[in-house]
């Protein structure tokens, strides 16, 4: 016999709870509480069926209605609350079900059980002192196989409940609040869900990407008061506050055509889609009333069945349990309690108390309530006002991070700080570079209205001076002098075999090292560091050498403090101390040789540091003092070897240890520019797009303008921009080709895009957006759509191996007939690509780029061509990192 251990409590609090409304007729048993089909032991054929019994107990049975061993099951002082669920919990090779359950001094747990009755998890317990009125759904964390539980409070907090193995671990809330109890629906095959809310005129979806993200919101005409329907493609269903049955496309946000139906009686629950018609491949809608009764309704609002008759709890043929039959297939939708709209008030068995639903209302205030920085010396000039939306803000030196907190006034606006959404009150670390920093605040009230404040903030200039720096820039003679006077030699002969000056520089002049004998020497004694040390320079490094030598000596003195690079680019730094204890190692990271890369050492008497191009690239422990060996300071050459190769400037050396941000600060502000490359299509007339950054179309005999293709008379046609002017292409032969040249040979880093807008239904199946390519097979890179895998493919080659990556769901993020801003990044540590300044993809990449053939803007495979309009075309000889990115889209976008 089945262990039967009854709560002898449940009577009081269930008819507390329903004697606020008067409902004499609900009980505790699946007629309130949606079954769950699913597949609890994979051992049995077909499906089994989990419900809550007519008298409170959570039963379990096989497609022939038998009742598995162990059930029903009652939990001693507590009663089951919620519809049950059954699903996947990561680890396990079979389904569980989960429910929810309430003890009688009002605190609720999840729990789950196996198909033998016994406890699957741990007992869950919710946070105390909240009312649940809905029932959980069920998500799978992407990218993974595991899943985890959903519940909203009564007061809007949305609680996560995650499933490792075998057990439930504790709720927690993830960062989204509605403020009032609201309804949840899973959307299928995303990390996202549906949101409704007796309180609101809308229905909101929600998708994880990094942070909870409000990715749509549909106006409706009424509060939708129970879950939606959601048909797994394009398609909500929901019954409103009016007693009518509504239909809304997701993507268009537009009502269905055929709804809404007004109902004849007053529905309890949300719709459930099930195939009752089978003569038809699209479920119906079964709505179920408070009289008991149940209509069927088609998709397109039309009624198929005015009544079903019967409970599924006396009648099994109602929700049978095996694939295809019964109006209960679709076990992940769930169901509510009691609503009562004409009394205003939510009535449910999962609380003891009910809830009065506030007036609905849009709300359009987009004004902030206060915006707090923290972290800075200096404060908001003018003081915070709403009606004040520009700002500046003065910082020290030492603010290197700011933290910003904007609070809107309206509970439900959405702010987004410098493109990263964040919730009301979040608080958003902000990094601060030497000079102007603009922080962006955009607030969007419910209804979509949006203001901007905006905040420029300035970082005083670093108050950090080396001990010894040499700028390189006397441009003649034999000698170099630092700022303190200390010089250098020209070696090992000044007037025929020392190190040439170069105009190629980060600033004035350089010196060309090469490779056999060169450098320059120092008197040692004037340059001994003790307790710490940092030294950095700006180099150009050649990947050959005239001696055998592995590495090539940047500077050091003797192997006292070192600051050298390997000939396939590792950066390698060193320290011995006065017990002649040596800890040197080589970087992972490596520089990009025939390029300025900024390298630096650093030693605080505890880790040795090496930094590339700002970034730390690898740390070890060492301790004492730095030792002093008597031996020169050399820039070029370590012990008659070691010579390096190629160009040298702005060595800077420090008798302490510089910062991580020091070395950011430095970096960022002495870094060269960029050559730029951009075609804003700004003429509006002619036959060819002029690059923006070159007056002529002729530069060292190479073309930088754009010409059209085929030909002047049937290529491109002007058309409006983001801004001005754009270039629509027909998708049969229309592209812009720029001929290849000495501003597009960047082996090593690349910024590539622009703004792009197309109809989905008008496109050919496999378009290229814009193409570098030698021949008709080598593509120096390239972006391409894939119409019907709804996919974005991007990538590099080196000639060798062709790196790609792949944007999926591409229609959530390029919207029909949009002007949407597409980015592709690369470097040596991988490509990326930008959807409207959001990274949406990357992978890694090896080697350098094969940049070689032309540009073609439209074009670049045979037969196939761009449909839809381009503007504001740039291709950088840098990559861009996420927050000039974010710049450049927000340019295009005010």
């Amino acid at each position: 016999m089945p262990k039967k251990i009854h709560y002898v409590a449940r009577s009081l609090a269930f008819g507390l709870c329903l004697s606020l409304i008067g409902f004499a007729n609900i009980y505790a048993k699946e007629d309130n509480f949606r079954p769950a089909i699913g597949d609890v032991n994979g051992g049995l054929a077909g499906l089994e069926r989990a419900y809550v019994t007519e008298d409170g107990g959570l039963n379990l049975t096989d497609g022939e209605g038998k009742t598995f061993y162990g059930f029903p099951i009652y939990i001693p002082d507590q009663v089951f609350v919620s519809s049950p669920i059954i699903g996947y919990m990561g680890g396990e090779s079979l389904n569980r079900i989960m429910i929810v359950s309430r003890t009688s001094d009002g605190s609720y747990f999840v729990n789950g059980f196996d198909e033998v009755g016994g406890k699957a998890s741990m007992e869950t317990p919710l946070p105390a002192g909240m009312e649940f009125y809905y029932d959980p759904i069920m998500l799978r964390e992407l990218p993974g196989t595991s899943n985890y539980l959903l519940l909203a409070s009564s007061g809007g907090d949305i609680f996560k409940i995650t499933i490792i193995g075998p057990d439930l671990y504790g709720a927690e809330a993830i960062s989204i609040n509605f403020g009032h109890p609201v309804a949840l629906t899973a959307y299928i095959g995303k990390e996202a869900f549906f949101v409704t809310s007796p309180e609101f005129n809308r229905i909101q979806l929600y998708e994880k990407d990094l942070n909870w993200l409000n990715k749509k919101t549909i106006v409706t005409s009424e509060p939708i008061v129970y879950p939606v329907a959601y048909d797994g493609t394009d398609r909500v269903f929901g019954v409103t506050s009016g007693n009518k049955l509504v239909g809304y496309a997701v993507s268009s946000g537009q009502m269905i055509s055929g709804f809404p139906v007004q109902l004849n009686g007053t529905p309890i629950g949300e719709p459930v889609l099930a195939q009752i018609d089978t003569n038809t491949q699209e479920d119906e809608l079964v709505i179920k009333f408070s009289d008991g009764s149940r209509s069927v309704y088609s998709q397109l609002g039309v009624l198929f069945s005015a009544d079903i008759s019967g409970d599924s709890f006396l009648n099994n043929s109602l929700d049978k349990a095996e694939p295809g039959g019964g109006i209960f297939e679709k076990f992940s939708q769930m169901t509510t309690r009691v609503i009562d709209v004409a009394k205003k008030v939510i009535v449910s068995l999962f609380s003891k108390m009910k809830h009065e639903i506030a007036a609905v209302f849009i709300d359009n205030e987009a004004d902030l309530l206060s915006i707090s920085i923290s972290g800075a010396h200096g404060n908001l000039t003018p003081a915070f006002s709403a009606n004040i939306t520009f700002y500046t803000l003065e910082l020290l030196n030492e603010d290197d991070v700011i933290s910003v907190q904007a609070i809107p006034k309206a509970n439900l606006a959405q702010v987004n700080i410098n493109g990263q959404n964040v919730t009301s009150g979040q608080v958003k670390d902000m990094p601060m570079i030497v000079g102007e920093n603009v922080v962006v605040i955009k607030v969007t009230a419910e209804d979509g209205a949006i203001k901007e404040y905006t905040i420029v903030a300035t970082r005083a200039t670093t108050n950090i001076v080396a001990t010894h720096a040499w700028s390189f820039d006397e441009n003649s003679g034999c000698e170099i002098i630092d700022n303190t006077g200390v010089s250098g030699v020209l070696s090992p002969s000044c007037t025929d075999n020392a190190p040439m000056w170069s105009i190629d520089a980060i600033s004035g002049t350089s010196l060309y090292f090469d490779g056999e004998d060169d450098y320059v020497k120092f008197n040692g004694s004037n340059l001994a560091m003790e307790g710490a040390v940092s030294l950095e320079a700006w180099i150009k490094p050649e990947s050959t050498s005239n001696d055998n030598s592995v590495y090539m000596t940047v500077a050091s003195k003797g192997l006292d403090y070192e600051l050298t690079v390997s000939k396939v680019g590792e950066l390698r730094v060193g320290i011995i101390n006065t017990n002649n204890e040596r800890v040197a190692f080589n970087t992972f990271k490596q520089l990009v040789m025939g390029q300025w890369n900024h390298v630096a050492l650093t030693y605080d008497g505890t880790m040795v540091k090496a930094y590339i191009n700002g970034k730390k690239a690898g740390e070890k422990p060492q301790s004492g003092n730095i030792r002093n060996s008597q031996t020169n300071f050399e820039i070029g050459k370590l012990n008659n070897n070691y010579h390096f190769h190629g160009l040298i400037d702005e060595i800077k050396l420090y008798d302490y240890a510089l910062s991580d941000l020091d070395i950011l600060n430095y970096y960022e502000t002495s870094k060269p520019s960029a050559i730029l490359n951009a075609w804003s299509f700004g003429e509006g007339t002619g036959c060819v797009a002029h690059n923006d950054f070159f007056a002529d179309s002729i530069y060292d005999g190479s073309a930088v303008h754009g010409l059209f293709k085929p030909d002047c008379t049937s290529g491109p046609t002007w058309t409006t921009g983001v801004q001005d002017f754009a270039l629509s292409f027909d998708g049969v032969d229309d592209y812009i080709n720029v001929k290849n040249n000495t501003y597009f040979t960047s082996e090593h880093e690349i910024t590539v895009g622009g703004w792009f807008k197309f109809n989905y239904s008008d496109i050919p199946a496999v378009m290229p957006l814009f193409m570098k390519s030698e021949d008709s097979t080598t593509k120096s890179f390239q972006m391409r759509m894939h119409a019907p895998e709804n996919m974005l493919f991007a990538g590099f080659t080196d000639g060798t191996t062709f790196s790609y990556l792949l944007v999926s769901d591409i229609d959530t993020y390029i919207l029909d007939n949009t002007w949407t801003h597409i980015v592709l990044v690369g470097d040596t540590n991988g490509t990326r690509v930008y959807i409207n300044g959001v990274e949406r993809a990357s992978s890694s990449f090896v080697g350098n780029f094969k940049n070689a053939g032309n540009l073609q803007i439209g074009g670049g495979l045979i037969d196939k061509y761009f449909k839809g309009s381009i503007d504001e075309f740039v291709f950088y000889d840098r990559a861009f990192n996420a927050d000039e990115i974010t710049s450049l889209y927000n340019v295009g976008s005010s």
